[in-house]
């Protein structure tokens, strides 16, 4: 399959977010929270991750498609 430049830009962009996501749900599952707020700060950093790229490539992809 032939890739763009954009596209494989998207691919490997959704892959650094996707590591960071599994490093944070990782270190949630694994980790001992020091305190309630510790907790919410990792699920908080697991959402804006998720919300970030979601956000971001869908972006890209409009303007892209509106040229």
């Amino acid at each position: 399959m032939i890739h763009t430049i954009s596209t494989q830009f998207e691919i490997e962009l959704r892959k650094v977010i996707d590591e960071q996501l599994s490093e944070a749900m990782e270190s949630l599952v694994t980790g001992v929270a020091s305190d309630f707020a510790d907790y919410k700060f990792k699920v908080g950093r697991i959402t804006a991750l998720r919300q970030v790229l979601d956000y971001y490539c869908d972006e890209v992809n409009a303007k892209l498609n509106k040229q």
